[in-house]
């Protein structure tokens, strides 16, 4: 993951300068791309089974749903006891009576759409900080829309739990759940009562006592500075010397026509004049006038 996430830097980076400095900053462990935890779209994979501790189950790639939908996808972890569901948005066409007619996204402890529903009916509207908890290892989420209305739909992570106590590579959760350490500040309300975003500050200033960058050598570090600034003023060297060579041509061009218009002036006055020998008469006259 990590250098994946070094490599996407260098590729969404603009100019040569800018991936330069990605590289070397990868190099030293700088650039930490985020875990990135696997997303499932219902608008690509409307049927569908997968295995993972941890994911994210999206309605769309789109700003919107779209109509007709009718797709039922399972997520079953590859370990633990359960599953934590948080729904990080949740913005469906609600029906007017409540009933959730219209659009709707049902979520079975399972892996059928047989299975218990939790909670205990079909969802709809727009609803916050809803997270449940299974008893089982899957989840089935069964996602329907009508032929009218669409709204921004729904993102459901989910995220492989134990028992307590945890093991050392695991963090225990507000509500008494154990997840994986790496759940931990990672910018994903994942425990689903934010325990898990807590305190990210002290737990960053202890990352960065520990990064590779400050405890790199002075020397190693001071080393990289230099070479980066060199990099630069080459870089900016080059591009002022093409600057002026494109100058220079332009100027070049310039005396060029300006020596063609003159060229062309002198041979008409040159043929004005030798135009007159053609006249041997009235040359004679001019010239005793």
């Amino acid at each position: 993951m990590y250098l994946n996430g070094c490599w996407g830097g260098l590729q969404q980076t603009g100019g040569l300068p800018s991936c330069f400095f990605v590289a070397v900053l990868c190099t030293f462990g700088y650039v930490k791309g985020l875990d990135s935890d696997s997303v499932y779209y219902l608008t690509e994979t409307c049927y569908g089974h997968v295995q993972a501790a941890e994911g994210r189950i999206e309605a769309s790639t789109a700003l919107t749903y779209d109509n007709n939908m009718n797709c039922v996808f399972t997520a079953t972890a590859t370990g633990g006891v359960g599953l934590i569901l948080v729904l990080q948005r949740f913005e469906i066409e609600e029906s007017t009576d409540g009933q959730c007619k219209f659009d709707n996204l049902t979520l079975h402890d399972g892996n059928s759409v047989a299975s218990p529903i939790i909670p205990t009916a079909p969802l709809c509207g727009r609803r916050s900080g809803l997270y449940f908890l299974t008893s089982s290892t899957s989840v089935t989420v069964h996602f329907r829309t009508d032929s009218s209305g669409v709204d921004r739909g729904f993102s459901l992570l989910f995220t492989a739990y134990y028992q307590a106590p945890c093991r050392a590579d695991q963090f225990l959760c507000g509500g008494g759940q154990c997840v994986g350490e790496n759940v931990k500040c990672n910018g994903l309300n994942q425990c689903g009562d934010f325990s898990d975003e807590t305190n990210c500050a002290e737990d960053s200033e202890e990352d960065s006592a520990n990064d590779p960058v400050t405890q790199a050598d002075p020397g190693v570090v001071s080393g990289v500075i230099i070479g980066a600034t060199l990099f630069i003023i080459l870089v900016i060297l080059g591009a002022w010397r093409l600057y002026k060579w494109k100058q220079y041509k332009t100027f070049l061009k310039r005396i060029e026509n300006e020596e063609v218009e003159k060229a062309g002036y002198n041979e008409i006055s040159f043929r004005t004049v030798d135009s007159r020998a053609e006249y041997p008469l009235t040359n004679y006259y001019q010239n005793d006038g």
